[in-house]
């Protein structure tokens, strides 16, 4: 639930607009929309609704304390010497306040940032990646639960582990068909934007 809060919070739209002066789109997917096997249809969205990033975080239990906050906790932000990614979090470390989240915002140089995201030294960590040209070598990376490594950047530090996930991942790798992997990718996409 935490995660979905924190989706409807912040307003994605917006980031595109203002931050990213209209370059780009809001992503929905872990697969780009830009890509081969993008599925909208199967998609779960979460847009801009406070009021239900509110709801949310009341279910959880984390009403707000004096002050209106519920929870304190760190981002740690792409080192970008103070362009995009530190204006990025700087929205959403106010869209999050709104809903009472106080975000405190981290951006360390690139050794410390690799460092301290492969050895799950943070709370809340920013990334970009490509696909690579297929989801199998670019996006499987994070949802792999044998890509579970600690001390090794850029693999699944969420921890995330869904048998189902690993096994389609792994069908989509070698699928003979464009077909069969697409029927892979699109459960796989419905299943991680859900969870």
């Amino acid at each position: 639930r935490f995660r979905a809060a924190f989706m409807h919070a912040v307003d994605r739209e917006f980031l595109v607009k203002a931050i990213n002066f209209g370059l780009g789109k809001v992503a929905h997917s872990p697969i780009p929309s830009t890509a081969p096997y993008h599925d909208d249809k199967v998609l779960t969205k979460y847009p801009y609704d406070p009021g239900r990033a509110r709801a949310l975080l009341d279910e959880m239990g984390l009403k707000p304390k004096a002050g209106g906050m519920r929870h304190r906790f760190g981002i740690m932000l792409i080192p970008d010497g103070g362009g995009t990614w530190m204006r990025v979090g700087q929205y959403v470390r106010q869209a999050l306040s709104d809903v009472g989240l106080d975000a405190y915002l981290e951006s360390p140089d690139w050794p410390t940032q690799l460092r301290r995201s492969g050895n799950w030294e943070f709370d809340c960590d920013s990334n970009s990646y490509g696909e690579y040209g297929d989801p199998a070598i670019g996006t499987s990376r994070f949802y792999l639960s044998s890509n579970i490594r600690k001390g090794v950047p850029l693999t699944n530090l969420q921890g995330y582990v869904n048998p189902e996930v690993d096994k389609l991942f792994a069908q989509a790798a070698v699928a003979v068909t464009q077909a069969e992997a697409q029927r892979c990718y699109s459960r796989l996409q419905q299943i991680l934007t859900h969870d």
